[in-house]
């Protein structure tokens, strides 16, 4: 159900890009990519830095840092590009090119925000997890599929050589269930000194200390 639900808006964005026109559409969908990229490779890094966790930490670090490459790229296009220049190509490639990169656009887009939900504890609820959203749907409905081949695409041209994480492992660290830790031990009370505790008397440390004596001792005049 979740494929089908991203063909759907993949289709409206489409049907928005066959209006905006190829230009429009082309941009869009690299801004779109290089989001995606930036929220699978660096949502790890940014949650290792918050400075508060939780069960949500993990799903806000990705969103904030795709969703946040999306709007600074777009609203630098939009500024430099978009609103300044207007280009104009043939109609076949203005009309069926300009749908064809917003049904791709919008087909990432809805594989990215799918990763995201996955990513939730929600995720393993009997409702949200019949629709789709959990790991394994996500990769039977080919979606993850989809989202890895423009992240191997992106970490071709700007990775280094040396790289040891593949996007494949980032995702998969991503869809992992977060390691739940023991319960903390009880904190104990402060070690009190030895010493006879007289009845009625504050306890420690508020209580002053007197000698333990012992049935056999002696104490020297």
């Amino acid at each position: 159900m979740v494929f089908w639900i991203g063909i759907l808006v993949a289709v409206c964005l489409a049907y928005s890009a066959f209006k905006l026109g190829f230009y429009q559409a082309w941009t869009t969908l690299f801004n779109a990519v290089i989001a995606v990229y930036v929220g699978v490779r660096l949502g790890p890094w940014i949650e290792s830095f918050a400075p508060v966790g939780g069960d949500y930490s993990r799903t806000l670090a990705v969103l904030a840092a795709g969703l946040g490459t999306f709007l600074i790229l777009h609203g630098i296009s939009y500024v430099f590009l978009i609103g300044q220049f207007e280009v104009t190509f043939p109609r076949g490639i203005n009309t069926l090119g300009s749908a064809l990169l917003g049904f791709l656009a919008g087909l990432l887009i809805w594989s990215f925000a799918t990763l995201v939900i996955c990513t939730t504890p929600l995720s393993e609820k009997g409702f949200v997890k019949e629709i789709g959203f959990n790991g394994e749907n996500f990769e039977q409905a080919k979606l993850q599929s989809y989202l890895l081949w423009w992240c191997n695409f992106v970490d071709k041209i700007v990775a280094s050589g040396d790289s040891s994480a593949s996007p494949q492992q980032a995702v998969k660290d991503l869809l992992s269930k977060p390691k739940k830790h023991g319960k903390p031990a009880d904190v104990n009370e402060p070690n009190e000194p030895k010493g006879s505790v007289e009845p009625n008397e504050p306890k420690y440390p508020f209580r002053p200390l007197t000698m333990r004596r012992e049935p056999n001792m002696i104490i020297p005049p």
